[in-house]
């Protein structure tokens, strides 16, 4: 492309023109650093045919995604183009610089403080009246683009696994992956590893405990496996190891897919709502679905009140709290400034805590703290305020007189209830029955959605029996009135050490 020079460059310096040229590769595996060099004499291969006189190049070289915003190298552009030095900013078409409406706003900015830019590949001059138009349909195709390979990707890598069982991912622990394999067929059992795996089962069985297999498998040397990014177990590693479906011989793909996060350009990977799609390959397997799945789901019921309540919108109710168990208040006490939570070790003192936005140089308006002075001036703010409580009386008795309403008459009445739920069950279940035999084309999606509707009614009907039976053996030890309830609650503060994570857990609820 041929630039005009019907407007002459000046340099702003009166001597010499300052030209910024950046450069960016994804760092994808089939690309090579010669082509952010190639950028670069792009670049200056057009300043020199635009200018004769002398010229200064400043250049960036980078990798990383283009739809990326928090990439430091578009700070430093930004910063060129604030500073008011830059005659001319090259770059070789605007998705090295940045995918997407981003690189409009950079254009902007370059215009706004006298920079010229030029993207030869994009047809793209702002010295144009018309550049901004130029710049948002350029951005509309390179965003197309990302699109259209992304789907194409997706869809190719599921097709290969459903056909054949390609698009193989890295073996976990217990499997081989020759280096030639190109399917699942291709990969084979670690016989050796299969005396851990079975008796990690049991343990799991026995103790529903993921802390008490890891321990097994570190003490007796089973690996997690060359790929995994820890060299011993844990129990989370433990739970899920076994979840996985390739040791029921159902290898998976796309349990989880990737959404972009407009806020930074970021792709991060979230449950798919549709569910992964599976391939039967039996001799993958290390256990039947009889021998594993009533150990999964035993431990699911056992951990279903640790798990966190969703939004109406399906969303976490405590979205960005940690689950890492801290004392107070790292990780969950929040910068005022930028929100971010607060983490041990502020400016290398251990006992103080500062924004973990700071520490990465992001956030320059916040204030570090003593943890344990702080918790210690909030635990005598909260016993000097229990004993001028007021006005809960009323509100207290309400609820005494509530949960001391769930008498026998309700146990009784609630299991009345069950079980003529139960009676409806057989009753289905005998209809169809009398269905299956009356009939002899009965659709089998159809049979088997009955039956599917009518286990998760017997399951649910199994746990409201045990609901029961828990009711009925619970005694209720209830503070007679708030004096005594303000007692219990001043004792354990008193107890409590500030120092500890129990203190860390109060102080958070």
């Amino acid at each position: 492309m041929n630039f005009s020079r019907s407007n002459e460059l000046v340099p702003r310096n009166g001597h010499t023109l300052v030209v910024g040229i950046p450069g960016r590769i994804s760092g994808c595996a089939n690309q090579k650093e010669l082509s952010l060099e190639d950028q670069v004499d792009h670049g200056k291969q057009v300043a020199h045919e635009m200018y004769d006189g002398e010229i200064e190049f400043r250049t960036i070289s980078t990798k990383g995604k283009g739809e990326r915003l928090d990439r430091p190298e578009l700070l430093e552009i930004e910063n060129w183009l604030n500073s008011d030095e830059l005659d001319l900013l090259i770059v070789e078409d605007l998705g090295r610089l940045v995918r997407g409406p981003a690189a409009h706003r950079l254009c902007g900015i370059a215009v706004d403080h006298g920079t010229r830019v030029i993207s030869p590949n994009d047809f793209i001059d702002t010295n144009n009246d018309n550049w901004e138009d130029d710049v948002l349909d350029a951005c509309k195709e390179h965003l197309k683009h990302n699109t259209h390979t992304s789907r194409r990707l997706k869809h190719k890598l599921m097709n290969r696994f459903e056909k054949y069982g390609g698009a193989t991912p890295c073996p976990i622990a217990g499997y081989i992956k020759p280096d030639n394999a190109k399917s699942y067929s291709d990969w084979f059992k670690e016989e050796d590893a299969a005396v851990f795996i079975r008796e990690g089962l049991q343990i799991l069985k026995r103790t529903l405990n993921g802390e008490a297999v890891a321990k097994y498998f570190n003490e007796n040397g089973f690996s997690p496996g060359r790929y995994c990014r820890k060299d011993k177990w844990d129990g989370r590693m433990v739970l899920r190891f076994y979840r996985n479906s390739i040791l029921k011989g159902f290898p998976q793909r796309g349990e989880k897919h990737s959404i972009k996060h407009h806020e930074t350009g970021r792709r991060i990977s979230v449950r798919n709502p549709n569910g992964p799609r599976y391939r039967e390959e039996p001799h993958l397997a290390f256990f039947s679905p009889d021998e594993i799945d009533p150990v999964l789901e035993a431990i699911v019921e056992k951990n279903a009140h640790f798990k966190r309540k969703k939004n109406q919108n399906g969303t976490d109710s405590r979205h960005r709290v940690p689950k890492k168990r801290t004392r107070a208040f790292g990780q969950h006490a929040t910068c005022f400034y930028c929100g971010c939570h607060y983490v041990w070790g502020g400016n290398g003192i251990t006992d103080n805590l500062m924004c973990s936005n700071s520490r990465e140089w992001h956030c320059w308006n916040s204030v570090g703290f003593n943890g344990p002075k702080v918790a210690q001036n909030l635990l005598e703010v909260t016993l000097k305020t229990l004993s001028s409580l007021d006005g809960i009386d009323a509100q207290y008795q309400e609820i005494l007189q509530q949960a001391q309403a769930g008498g026998p008459e309700k146990l009784l009445a609630r299991e009345n209830q069950l079980n003529r739920e139960e009676e409806g069950i057989a009753r289905e279940r005998d209809k169809l029955k009398k269905l299956i035999k009356e009939m002899d084309d009965i659709d089998g999606d159809f049979l088997s959605e009955m039956l599917s509707d009518l286990k998760g009614r017997e399951k649910q009907l199994l746990l409201d029996r045990r609901a029961l039976v828990y009711a009925r053996s619970r005694q209720l030890n209830l503070p007679k009135s708030t004096l005594e309830l303000k007692g219990i609650l001043q004792q354990h503060l008193e107890d409590v050490d500030i120092h500890s994570h129990e203190f860390g857990d109060l102080i958070r609820e």
